[in-house]
């Protein structure tokens, strides 16, 4: 009876030896697998820092290009409002001078008409130009 009562408690023993290193090399092959997994969730954390401060610096390089087109816009339309107020100033401009140009050649015909009758009333009245000029000047107004 002891023999057997070896042979079992052997079996028993050698299957509990061969479960404990079944169990074992599965606990190590799932610590090695839990060490690489977090080695890969090292790595990823790193790069999505390295990302992180990718996105920082391109926002940084947005703002600044918006700051610029904003600014660009602005010195736009302050062109833009100063063309428009020489535009305006050259049209009063060009209003000025056709008024300047009419009184000129409304002064011609005046003096036109003044050396005619300067000439009709010069035989017949002693009177200077200038006299000449206001009395006519006066005779036309009344």
């Amino acid at each position: 009876k002891v023999g057997w009562l070896r042979r079992v408690r052997g079996n028993k023993l050698d299957k509990l030896e061969l479960e404990h290193k079944n169990l074992q090399g599965q606990f190590d092959e799932l610590t090695k697998k839990h060490e690489l997994k977090c080695i890969e969730t090292e790595q990823i954390k790193k790069q999505m820092e390295q990302i992180k401060d990718q996105l920082f610096d391109k926002d940084s390089e947005y703002q600044k290009v918006l700051a610029e087109s904003r600014n660009q816009e602005t010195d736009k339309n302050n062109l833009a409002n100063k063309l428009e107020d020489l535009d305006e100033r050259l049209n009063s401009y060009n209003d000025l001078k056709n008024e300047l140009k009419n009184a000129y050649l409304n002064n011609q015909q005046l003096d036109s008409e003044l050396m005619g009758i300067n000439a009709e009333y010069g035989a017949r009245e002693e009177v200077g130009p200038l006299e000449l000029q206001i009395s006519t000047l006066q005779k036309q107004l009344k």
